[in-house]
């Protein structure tokens, strides 16, 4: 294994930072360069390159220190897992390529870990940025409590992979990633492992999530595939209420990733997409009556 200037096998940090990345040249060094620049540095950065094209391997050639995996381009999960499996220490933090963390996001997080010897996870709240990493929002759970409750996840799904912390060993375990899984795959390994462990939560946003590009061409009905199938896996972590927690929940997700997205950004130029996926999708239309008959409530509301 390789390790950083530096350190010994025995003060190495029990934590390797894994980065998926296609096609990211224009951000990538950026994500790299906040890995190797935490206060409590890592004992490896791994950059699972899923055969980009777009001269990402020139950006890898600046960083003689990180170590490159190349793959046929399956996916971000498949590059997560591969990653979880490349991996030689305990914890594994989990950075996308176009985004980034703060100094302090892996020594913050893994202190939150230490005296939680059930832990498996811990997800943390992040700071949405635009192309130029201008702060345009910050994204929390509700609940601010470290070991995050059952109910808590399965009414938020909250499992942003930037700065997400886990339990190499525990992760493997479960099989990592859903890599069937395009939408929604960061929550369902966090309520996988919750199953079995204990899942933690970072109120403070150490970990910057770029929008880098446009949402608008996102599938809809692929968006609505991923959620629903989130929602069927889990049906034994709450015994006997997870459908009335978790239904609602996902509906109302739904209604706003799907509708309320679609009406914000695109407007009538989403309907063909929209009947496209609600043709094959009865579920889905339900949902729409849905959103409509809450958009109709806060009209009423309002007036």
């Amino acid at each position: 294994m390789n390790m950083m200037a530096g350190e010994t096998e025995s003060t190495r940090s029990p934590y390797t930072v894994v980065i998926p990345t296609f096609n990211q040249v224009a951000f990538l060094g950026e994500a790299i360069e906040s890995a190797l620049e935490q206060s409590r540095p890592p004992s490896e950065v791994i950059v699972v390159n899923n055969s980009s094209t777009d001269g990402t391997l020139s950006v890898l050639e600046g960083f003689p220190g990180v170590r490159v995996v190349t793959q046929a381009n399956l996916g971000p999960s498949s590059a997560r897992n591969r990653g979880l499996r490349e991996a030689a220490v305990e914890w594994v933090v989990f950075l996308d390529g176009d985004d980034v963390m703060k100094p302090d996001c892996a020594s913050a997080r893994l202190a939150l870990i230490e005296g939680h010897s059930e832990a498996a996870i811990l997800v943390g709240a992040y700071e949405v940025v635009d192309r130029e990493r201008k702060p345009l929002s910050v994204e929390r759970m509700r609940s601010s409590e470290v070991v995050v409750p059952a109910e808590a996840m399965v009414t938020e799904w909250f499992g942003p992979t930037c700065g997400m912390v886990v339990h190499r060993e525990r992760a493997l375990a479960v099989g990592g990633f859903d890599e069937a899984l395009r939408i929604g795959e960061d929550a369902d390994l966090a309520l996988s492992l919750m199953a079995r462990w204990e899942c933690l939560y970072d109120s403070e946003p150490r970990a910057e999530y770029r929008q880098a590009g446009s949402s608008l061409s996102r599938n809809y009905g692929e968006l609505f595939d991923g959620y629903t199938v989130v929602l069927n896996k889990h049906v034994d972590l709450i015994p006997g209420r997870y459908w009335e927690v978790a239904y609602p929940a996902y509906r109302d997700r739904m209604a706003d990733l799907i509708f309320g997205k679609a009406r914000k950004f695109e407007g009538w130029r989403a309907a063909p997409k929209l009947l496209a996926a609600m043709a094959t999708r009865p579920a889905l239309v339900g949902v729409f009556f849905y959103f409509l008959a809450r958009f109709g409530r806060k009209l009423v509301k309002r007036g």
